[in-house]
């Protein structure tokens, strides 16, 4: 009976080892909308990823004056499904470059660490192939994407990182979802952003909020007390997918001030 069980626990450790990235990150293939749908004048991009996967993107924004968000999306669906981040972003006064990862959207490939790390450096170089100067870039972490986001900005200094609710590193999600697995000893994506931002020196805006179900608000409090300063925490309201535009003013402002500090 004892075998049994200690098999059968076996077997669930081995299919979680083995199958995390499905577990992870789930991409949808169709763009069903683009920019334009919603009076947005955009740009299709097409980067290409240091081991040679083609990643789509767009570009919404050619202001000259203005800074540069470097999009890095969640773990689900693909760009299409934010278009109200890209509006609320440029509302905000940035230009943006919100881009696929590998196996999401129009992008080639499938999806693992390594991968969307990759990724993230191919749309930085895209914007400097632009001629856009690195302090004028803001890498803009969602949720996963806050473990690009911190990867990129560790290699290529920004001029400021916002993480929006977002974690310390997949293990820790991932103990307070599957506490009877030794979770720690089977990831094999980590994402390790508390450590990240605990040597990343641009100034930092982290917006997490306490009815997050998701990435639970006590890990985006850590991650803040782990950065290092200038650094600055806002409240959101909602949960974990509720819209940044469908906020209060006091966020979209918090998000404007922190774009207007760039380059001072």
């Amino acid at each position: 009976m004892l075998w049994g069980v200690a098999a059968a626990y076996l077997g669930v450790c081995a299919f979680f080892y083995w199958m995390q990235e499905r577990m992870l990150f789930f991409p949808d293939r169709q763009v069903r909308l683009t920019p334009s749908d919603v009076g947005m004048k955009f740009e299709d991009v097409w980067l290409t990823a240091e081991d040679g996967v083609k990643l789509h993107g767009w570009v919404v924004g050619s202001d000259a004056d203005a800074p540069w968000i470097l999009f890095c999306h969640g773990n689900g669906g693909n760009i299409a499904g934010r278009l109200d981040v890209i509006r609320f972003l440029r509302r905000a006064g940035a230009n943006v470059l919100m881009f696929d990862y590998r196996g999401y959207g129009q992008s080639e490939g499938a999806p693992s660490e390594k991968g969307l790390y990759l990724d993230a450096e191919a749309a930085w170089k895209h914007l400097a192939e632009r001629g856009v100067s690195a302090d004028r870039v803001v890498i803009f972490g969602e949720s996963l994407g806050g473990g690009v986001a911190t990867a990129l900005a560790l290699k290529h200094p920004p001029g400021g990182l916002i993480l929006h609710s977002t974690f310390t590193c997949v293990p820790d999600v991932g103990a307070r979802v599957y506490w009877w697995l030794p979770v720690r000893a089977l990831c094999r994506n980590v994402f390790p952003s508390a450590d990240r931002v605990a040597t990343i020196a641009c100034p930092k805006l982290i917006l997490h909020g306490p009815d997050d179900e998701i990435i639970p608000y006590a890990l985006g409090r850590a991650l803040y007390e782990k950065a290092t300063e200038p650094k600055t925490f806002v409240e959101l309201e909602g949960f974990h997918n509720t819209g940044l535009s469908a906020q209060p003013p006091r966020v979209a402002e918090a998000v404007r001030e922190f774009l207007q500090t760039l380059g001072r």
